[in-house]
Order: C-alpha cells, then structure tokens, then sequence
C-alpha cells in the first residue's frame, strides 16, 4: 500500500508539473509507433496470441475511453513545465524552507516504511524536465480508472522507481512483449480495484478496475476525440493555448446520480435546469507568470435558471467605490434575489421531508412577521448584492485553536451592502419588525436609521443594519460598518493592479470577485500546521511520531510571491463561464485536494478486507510467478494467456459492489451493531439493515449514518435488485443452513446469533433483461467467485449446490469450484 503510494503520488506529481527549475535536457527520441503505410508487414517469427496487436494511437487521448465521466488532460507537459516556472508557485517552491518542508516528511517516510529513498529516486527536478509529452487521466465509473503519462526522457528513471516496489509491492510479467506490473497487496489484503501497470512505447499507462489496462492495450479505438461535445470544449477553453483541460460529461455524471438518488435527483435537476447541462470543463494556461483560469458549464441553449437568476451588466465604477481598500476579498454578483425566492419555493413544494416542510413553515411566519410578502421585500432591492471581507485589526483575544479563531474571523469580518429600489419600504419593514419583535432595536448610526440585534443570545456577534441613502449595510460585528463608513473615501478601485484587471474583463458579466491571498495564506498556517502534525501522528511507529511535519515556513515566505486574485462570471448563450486570473492556480489547488482525498479513501477502497484462506492460511504467503518473456529457443507452443474475459458495465458494478460489501460486513460486526445474544461479538446483518431501512434487533432505531447506499434498500422478495442483477443475502441458522433475508428485509427469526458471527453469503445474477452473463458468490472469507453458467431472472443460483459442505454456509463456497449443479466458480479477477 505504500508502495501503491508513492507511485500515485508521481502521477499527481506529473500533472501539477509545477515544481523543479534548474537546465532541462536536450530533447531525445522517445520509443514511438511506427506509422501505418499501405506495404504489408513483414510475417513475424510466430509466437503466441499472434492476431493480438496493441492499438496504434496518435496520442494519449486515444486512450481516454468515449464513456469517460471525466478526463484530465495535459497536452504538453514540457511547455507546461516551462512556462510555470515563471509562476508564484515556482518562486515559492524554490524557497529554501518550503522545499525543507516538502521534502522531509518523504525522507522520513522513506526511513520508517525501509523504502527505496523516495526523495533520491525520483528527482522533481530531473523527471519533471525531462516528461517530453501528454499527460490523460480518466474516470470512467466509479471502478474505472485509466492514466498515461508521456515519460521522454525520464522514461528510464520511472522504470526504475517502479521495478523497485517489485520484490513488496508489484508482480512483474511479460506481456507480448511489455512490462505489465500489478500491485500486490501486503498483509493478507484484498484489492477492490485491480490495479495495474505497464511500460509501452516511452509511456506509462495505470489501468484500475478490471479489464482496464487491457481496453487501453487492445480495446476498440472509442476514445475521447470522438466524442461530439469535446471539440466544442476545446474551442471554449483557450484552445491551443490550454496547459492542462478537465472534461466533465455532466450527461453521463447526471445520470449516475440520478441513479443513486431516484425520483428526487430527477426532479432537482429538472428544478435547477440541470437537463440543459452536457458539459464541465476546466482550463487553464500561464500568461505574464499568472494563471489563467476558466471553468464552464456548457449547455444547450442559455441555462433556463441561470438566465432567470442573474442579470448582465459590468458592476460600474460607482458600485466598485464602495469596497474600501481594507477589503481582503469582495464579490460583487447581480443575483435577483425575487427569482432566487421562486426557486425555494419550488424546492419546497416538490420535496416531501421534514426540512422542506419545516422550511415551507419558516416563509409562512416569515410573512406574518414582516407585515407583507416576503416577496415584495426582495424586490424592493436592486439585483446588485456586495460581499466583502476587511482585514482584521482587532486586538481582542483570540482562541488558541486555530479552526475556533478561524471561525470566529469568516463571521465577525464580512460585510454585506445591498443596493435598493426603494429605501422608505425597507426601512419600513425594519421599523415594524423593530415594534414587534422584542430582540430587534431601531438606533442610530452616524446620523443613519440602524438596527440591533439586542438579543444577548447573539453570543460573542453584535450585527447591525444600517441605512445609508440608497446602500444596506449590515455585518455581524457592528465595528465593521463602523470601519466601512469610515474608510470608504479610501476605495480599492484606486489600486492600479485592480483597476486594470477590472478594465480588461468583458462586458455583461454576472459576477466579479477579488481575493488577496496574502492575509488568508497568513491566517491558515496554524491551521495547516496542525492538521499535518495531527495525521503525522496517526501514523506514529509504536509511538515515534515519525511522520510529523516539520515546521512550515514563515507566513512572509509564502506571501512575498503572491498577487490578488481576481475572478468574473458570465451566462451566455452557450452556458456559464467562470474566468480567473491568479498566482497560484485553480489547477495547484486542485491536485493537493485531490491528494488529501485519495489518502483517505483509496485505503479503504483497495485494501476492504484482510481474508484468511479457506485453509486457514495467510493471503500473504501466496505470491504471483513472473512469467518470463518468450524467447526463440522456447517451445513453439508454450502455455497461452488466460483468456481475457470482456466484461459489461453492470458485471464490473456489481464485482465493485461485492467487494465493498466485504468491508461492510465487516465493520458492521466489529462495531457490535447487532448482538441479539448478548456475549459482546457483533454479528453480520442484512441487506435492510446496513442500509438503515429497519430497526435492528433488539433496538427501535435503525442504522445511522446507513453503511449501504440507498440502492441496497429497495427489497421485494428477500431480493435486492440494482444495475443488472439480483442479489439474494444469507445468513446462517443453529447447523449453519443458510437462510435468506426476509421478504420486505432484515433478519429471520431462525438465523443462530452465534452461527452469525461468523458467516453469511451473498449470491449475485443477472436480471432476465441485463446483458451480463456471469453470476458472482461472496462470503465472509472475502473472496468474489464467479461462474459464466447461464443463470437469469428466475433461474437462481442454488446457494446449497455451490457449498463445501452441503447446506452449511459456515464452510464456505467448494474448494474446486465444482458446484453440485454442474456450475464451475473460479475466484474473479
């Protein structure tokens, strides 16, 4: 798992491409495929799986599969390399303290794990420059994953890295010709996900999830240059220009949650315009040694909403003049706050829970309190809304938790100014609000109508609401509006930088917002500091913190590099645009995000359990043999391949399923959700129970948060049915006699609450119209089985027919895979 690490972490490494500096290598020929010509080729010395033959492909795009959901794209990391070394983010890399910081939690991981020096291996410098090529990363469902990287130059020194994890990590093979490696987990752990890679023609493809690697190798030529929206992506995001492209299919990612989510994803997309969506793209490129950035949603014709919400139209000068220059950060939107009303409405009136119906509640006295709609209250404001943040001056004490003082600052520091139609009937809300709500105080502010909150409740907070000609102004600490008024002569429209950004955007924009990083970088460094010494710490070796974090450095050192950031939005008629220009980029802050996602969930993901054997033996002892590379002196006929099996969408969902079923089961028992028997050893559970559609024994309350997802909960005759397939659960009675979830879901009275604690089985087919032809059995050793014997629709597997022993679930599924009814059931793979 390590191991897996390190390797994941190089490919994040390459698409940040964002660190090194120093001369970069000439160029050298990379290993290229030959050109198809019209000349046959000459016959080859003939050798096994002859007719097999690895796709031709122009470039790394080709291999990005035409159902991806989502696809990054670098198309030159050499010029990307390039130009980012002129960046903020190069500056600050090349600080001494940051690269101390960076690099000694690698060197102390590499220590503590007895690793190849990671630090030494592979040189950011060195391999970075040296990539000559693309760089695709590809989602294509939740258990297909698929990346190439051109090496170039680094070619070699990236083939040495990952020989290197062989012997504890990988297996190595030779496959026509290539090295194929695939991660091996340690421990006795199995792979939801397998994981694979392979070195061909000067790159490095990663293939996780079955067959994967394979449909990169062989597969058909359906690859994202087909696919009819990614040329209109491309024309809207820079072109040619563009350093890094992250292409969402919204299609594809909307129906997967419509899928998770029923009738009510259906009807919030339909709410919020969603249908309209085809497309999210994210792009970028450097410019003046800042990042250009742009993210957009695409649809067909204008957004319905989105068209409906926000007005066209550049904020004017006079608008700007109102941010001061203490402003840390402002968005100015035109947003029509009566339209905004309208959707809620909607929302609520759709939606069948208790907070819709709680909320339908809150608008009803938000009526009666205000002495009219509250919709004649919004529209009595311009669509004009000012949101800023002032920088801190306060010398009252902070708390010494860094996230508590966080907190207090994103409340006490923002100021909202709200442009009005008309000033008299807003004021005339506030003042009957004023007369009849104890908690509400009409003052003065500087000679202005003002308003308190003179609740005491309010805790450490003091809003006020002040009227100022045509401006609303209010903030949750009433020194802020103080500070406002006083220092709005000093406006940041008088900041040149500013200025001429703002002159530069296009018209009719919907959005425009600025940030200086500076003061924020400043601020969640104590936050930052501890959280890296805290998940050091978790992984302490028999209590040597060996991974803490060293100190950051300096808040002056991270800052001295960094401008303002500024940002506009716009809905045309193609969709929505959202432009950046900043120091840093949307793309840096992006992969470190992603980085801190992937160590917290791929563990779970690709190592759910650690199953004993059936025999009682370790996983582990087990090792894969390395199949050497067929040379002229070996037989003519040696031992095939085992024959690539071509697997459906549904098939790989439900394999990905069952085996994350494994890792529920098991925290499901280890948590003792279920102990009907009282000896303190939890027992397996149902279908309906891990999902949280019923009680648990012994208890009126059902499971929170559920394990299973919501698919898991619609049973009807003891079956779950979900992408393709039936799935029947079974757990054991006094003898071990499986016994299957009751018809409308959860335990039957005969399951043995000892005989639980140790077995149970679930056995998967597909439904009468999938076009999944294998059937799957899993158990509580952890290990998915599968058979390609025909059973569908009503034709189940027999659970009694595939047992060793006959009609005892406690053993587990035949050791020779030889099942009483004729079926054979090998481990999947």
């Amino acid at each position: 798992m390590k191991g897996l690490a390190h390797i994941l972490v190089f490919v994040a490494l390459a698409g940040l491409v964002s660190c090194g500096g120093g001369d970069d290598p000439p160029p050298a020929k990379s290993p290229a495929a030959k050109p198809k010509t019209g000349k046959p080729n000459k016959p080859a010395a003939k050798a096994p799986n002859a007719d097999r033959k690895l796709r031709r492909v122009q470039g790394l795009l080709d291999f990005a599969p035409g159902d991806a959901v989502a696809v990054l794209h670098v198309p030159d990391i050499k010029r990307t390399h390039d130009a980012l070394q002129k960046t903020a983010i190069a500056e600050i890399w090349r600080e001494r303290e940051v690269k101390r910081a960076l690099t000694t939690p690698l060197e102390r991981a590499a220590a503590l794990f007895k690793s190849v020096p990671f630090t030494d291996v592979l040189s950011y410098d060195k391999v970075l420059s040296q990539l000559r090529g693309e760089m695709m990363i590809a989602f294509a469902a939740p258990d297909r994953f698929c990346a190439a990287v051109d090496l170039g130059d680094a070619y070699l020194e990236v083939h040495r890295l990952v020989r290197s994890y062989t012997h504890a990590y990988l297996a190595l093979e030779r496959v026509d010709g290539l090295d194929v490696f695939t991660y091996r987990p340690t421990h006795g752990a199995r792979t939801a996900i397998p994981i694979r890679l392979c070195f061909m023609q000067g790159r490095l493809l990663i293939g996780a999830g079955e067959g994967t690697l394979d449909a990169m190798l062989y597969g058909e030529n359906d690859s994202l240059r087909d696919h009819p929206r990614y040329a209109q992506v491309c024309e809207a995001t820079y072109g040619a220009r563009a350093d890094y492209r992250l292409f969402v299919d919204m299609e594809r990612l909307a129906s997967l949650g419509t899928e998770m989510l029923g009738e009510r994803g259906r009807a919030a997309i339909d709410l919020l315009g969603l249908d309209a969506v085809h497309s999210l793209v994210l792009a970028g490129h450097t410019d003046g040694g800042a990042f250009v950035d742009r993210i957009a949603v695409l649809t067909d014709g204008l957004n319905p909403l989105a068209a409906k919400l926000f007005a066209k139209g550049k904020p004017a000068r006079e608008t700007l003049a109102l941010v001061p220059d203490i402003a840390e950060s402002f968005t100015h939107v035109r947003l029509d706050a009566v339209a905004l009303f309208d959707v809620v409405k909607r929302a609520v009136a759709i939606a069948d829970d208790d907070a819709s119906a709680t909320l339908a509640a809150a608008l009803a006295k938000a009526d009666e309190s205000l002495g009219m709609p509250l919709e004649a209250l919004l529209a009595a404001f311009e669509p004009s809304w000012l949101l800023m943040t002032l920088l801190d001056d306060s010398d009252d004490p902070v708390s010494e938790d860094p996230t508590e003082a966080l907190r207090n600052h994103a409340f006490r520091n923002a100021v909202l100014v709200a442009t009005m139609r008309s000033p008299k009937l807003v004021e005339q809300v506030l003042t009957h609000l004023a007369g009849s709500e104890e908690a509400i105080t009409a003052t003065r502010a500087g000679g202005r109508p003002a308003f308190a909150l003179s609740d005491r409740r309010a805790g450490p907070l003091d809003p006020l609401v002040v009227l100022d000609g045509n401006q609303l102004i209010a903030a949750a600490d009433r020194r802020l509006v103080f500070r406002y008024l006083e220092r709005r002569e000093q406006s940041i429209i008088r900041n040149p930088s500013f200025e001429f950004r703002w002159r530069a955007m296009p018209e009719g924009i919907s959005m425009l917002s600025y940030t200086d990083p500076r003061p924020t970088v400043a601020r969640l460094l104590p936050v930052v500091q501890a959280a890296a010494t805290l998940f050091g710490s978790r992984f302490a070796d028999d209590g040597d913190a060996a991974l803490v974090a060293p100190d950051l450095a300096d808040a002056s050192v991270l800052t001295r590099h960094l401008t303002p950031i500024t940002s506009h939005f716009q809905v045309r008629e193609n969709g929505l645009f959202l432009d950046s220009r900043s120091p840093i980029g949307t793309a840096t802050l992006l992969v470190p995000a992603a980085a801190v996602a992937a160590a917290i969930v791929l563990p779970k993901v690709i190592a759910p359990a650690a199953p004993a054997n059936h025999d009682g033996t370790d996983e582990s002892t087990t090792t894969r043999p390395i199949t050497r590379e067929p040379t002229a002196t070996r037989p003519s006929t040696p031992t095939p391949r085992p024959r690539r099996l071509s697997i459906s969408n549904d098939e790989a969902s439900t394999l990905y399923a069952l085996r994350a079923l494994v890792s529920a089961q098991q925290e499901f028992r280890r948590s003792a959700h279920v102990d009907r028997d009282g000896d303190g050893a939890g027992e397996y559970g149902t279908f309906a129970e891990l999902a949280g559609v019923v009680p648990l024994p012994g208890s009126n309350a059902r499971l929170s948060p559920p394990i299973l997802t919501a698919a898991f909960s619609r049973i009807a005759d003891g079956i779950v049915t979900r992408r393709g397939y039936h799935l029947r659960l079974y757990l054991p009675g006094s003898d071990g006699e499986p016994i299957a979830e009751q018809s409308a879901g959860g335990v039957d009275p005969q399951v043995d609450p000892k005989a639980s604690t140790g077995a149970w089985a679930v056995v998967a087919w597909p439904t009468e119209d999938s076009r999944a032809k294998r059937s799957f059995y899993v158990d509580h050793a952890g290990r998915v089985y599968t058979t390609e014997t025909e059973f569908r629709g009503t034709n189940a597997p027999a659970i009694a027919a595939l047992l060793a022993r006959e009609n005892d679930l406690r053993g587990g599924i035949s050791a020779n895979g030889a099942a009483r009814d004729g079926s054979r059931w090998v481990e999947a793979r």
